[in-house]
């Protein structure tokens, strides 16, 4: 609890607390079970996240493009398109400017992409990191106007460039805001702001990343031009999807369209990027999962931004020529390399501030800074803090009199909210509730951290950070099956608002533990009453110690899983937790 405001350090260790399963009602589960003819486990993980009719059920586990909702319902749709096919039509000068991450640069391609194939005169910038910082800006409106451009369109940015937007505005130039982040209570003048969290917008979902709300006016645009958009957009799906994992954003509705379709088509795509991108980090042929892009695929194409430059990660994906391809990702793996070395050193620093800071105690919110700091990847790294400590993390990079810094929030802690009451201090802000950027001049750093800290003690005073464990349903071993295992995969991909459903199964009988992969993960061999299963836990060696070969007593947080090996599939239990007597 946050009873004093400080927690131990110690604490950074919590065992999570489980919680549930839940109960959804009876009929609801009977109904699905008879009528999609699943096991009644099954039903009851879809009852239990409201997909409670078997048409709702029908529809999630087989989403489909034509689920997606009129792209017109976004405000300002209408004036964007008419505005952009005019562009077109009167061969003028359009230009693209994206933000320098995963979502940014594939809103850039797709949008760029797209353009070109209407025969439009597009360019496209991507601001550097460090040179330039996030979003639209001065030099950026400068360069669309020395450029002759007519037309700038910013994607995953703009909701918060007033200023900039007014210069171009000045300086004869159009400006279509695309993004997704929250607007303040002011917005730019544009010529017209497509983002589905506009205060006045009635569009149905709101959590679209960067680049989902780029499709939708790609959909717009087609729509307009009387094509038919299934066959023309299928194409851009696998960066889509990439764009999506990587933003974090909740996988449901329109975001679970765009991914479970989007992961298949990254799995079949034939671009040369994200070919040699699979190749190179050992993902060809196959299936490819959500976590594949958020740890694997996305911090590749992320590496060169993160460092400074994200020339490489588009360029990536406009490669034609699979040499060319190859020799980029080889770039990329290298500069992911380098970035993994930076961050480990941020991190292992930020820890050593943290203890000599604060000794054996830890405020209630972590906000550390050095001018040793790369910008670049104190995203990272405050992920890492606050999900070790369970505190909402900033971390900050000082150059001069200015800094810059990325903040991390904790479940129950609205970090968007904090800033907008620090805006004081700042010199500028943005993002959501769950990620954020800030910066602010020098001299501010301590009135930032008590004000924020302050906030954090505020909002989280009495509420518990002891990681959760969601339980979805209790198994009896005499339920488990291969068909179990495999409709369970039909959840996926599993994220933000989509979690991996976790079954707890009590009273189990521990017959033999071991330790493999080098002692790093533990094995089980359990049984329940006259049933039997064989249990594997990555990375949770430290739990064999909670476990003894028991007479019944040990209760286990699992999911049911089919394993390959040698061209033979074996069903196991993936261990989460495990409970000792």
């Amino acid at each position: 609890m946050f009873s004093s405001g400080r927690n131990s350090i110690a604490q950074s260790g919590l065992r999570p607390h489980w919680v549930g399963p839940s109960q959804p009602a009876a009929e609801c589960v009977n109904e699905l079970a008879s009528s999609l003819a699943i096991p009644r486990a099954f039903a009851s993980i879809l009852a239990a996240r409201e997909i409670d009719t078997p048409e709702k059920a029908r529809r999630f586990l087989s989403p489909s493009i034509s689920f997606l909702y009129d792209p017109f319902l976004l405000p300002d749709m209408e004036k964007a398109v008419e505005r952009i096919l005019t562009a077109i039509r009167e061969k003028e000068k359009l230009l693209v400017f994206g933000d320098y991450d995963v979502d940014g640069i594939t809103s850039v391609f797709l949008l760029t992409s797209f353009l070109r194939e209407l025969e439009g005169d597009v360019e496209y910038i991507i601001p550097h990191r460090l040179r330039d910082g996030y979003g639209l800006s001065a030099k950026g409106v400068l360069a669309a106007k020395k450029m002759g451009a007519t037309l700038i369109v910013t994607v995953d940015n703009g909701i918060a460039a007033l200023e900039e937007v007014a210069l171009a505005n000045s300086l004869g130039m159009d400006v279509i805001v695309v993004d997704h982040h929250e607007p303040a209570i002011k917005m730019p003048d544009a010529l017209a702001v497509i983002d589905p969290k506009r205060a006045d917008s009635n569009y149905p979902f709101v959590d679209l990343a960067g680049v989902g709300v780029v499709y939708k006016l790609t959909q717009a645009l087609l729509a307009a031009a009387g094509r038919e958009v299934p066959r023309d957009l299928n194409e851009y799906l696998d960066v889509v999807a990439l764009g999506t994992v990587a933003d974090v954003v909740p996988l449901t509705e329109e975001n679970r369209v765009f991914t479970k379709l989007g992961l298949q088509a990254v799995q079949s795509s034939r671009k040369p990027g994200i070919e040699a991108l699979k190749e190179l980090s050992g993902l060809a042929g196959r299936k490819i999962e959500s976590e594949h892009v958020a740890f694997i695929l996305a911090p590749r194409i992320n590496a060169a931004g993160r460092m400074g430059d994200s020339e490489s990660g588009i360029r990536l994906l406009f490669s034609k020529d699979m040499g060319e391809a190859r020799a980029i990702a080889e770039g990329l793996e290298d500069d992911n390399a380098r970035r993994r070395q930076v961050d480990g050193e941020i991190l292992r620093q930020a820890v050593g501030k943290l203890e000599r800071t604060y000794g054996t105690e830890l405020p209630p919110g972590i906000v550390l800074w050095s001018r040793r700091w790369h910008p670049g990847v104190l995203g990272i790294v405050a992920s890492r803090l606050a999900e070790r400590y369970r505190r909402p993390t900033v971390l900050i990079s000082v150059e001069g009199e200015t800094a810059r810094g990325s903040c991390r929030s904790v479940q129950g802690f609205d970090v968007y909210g904090a800033l907008s009451r620090c805006k004081s201090i700042l010199t500028g802000f943005g993002g959501h509730s769950h990620a954020a950027g800030i910066t602010l001049n020098k001299c501010d750093l301590e009135k930032f951290r008590d004000t924020f800290v302050a906030l954090v003690e505020e909002s989280l005073r009495g509420i518990d950070v002891t990681p959760k464990l969601y339980l979805d349903y209790e198994l009896h071993l005499s339920e488990l099956s291969e068909r179990l295992a495999e409709l369970l995969g039909e959840l996926a991909p599993f994220g933000v608002g989509n979690p991996e459903p976790v079954f707890v199964t009590t009273g189990v009988q521990v017959l033999d533990r071991s330790l493999v992969g080098g002692g790093s993960h533990l094995k089980l061999s359990i049984k329940q009453g006259s049933f039997f299963a064989e249990c594997i836990g990555f990375n949770l060696a430290h739990l064999e110690r909670e476990i003894v070969c028991s007479e019944g007593d040990v209760s286990l947080a699992h999911v049911p899983w089919l394993t390959s090996w040698q061209g033979k599939s074996r069903l196991q239990l993936k261990l989460k937790d495990v409970k000792g007597p």
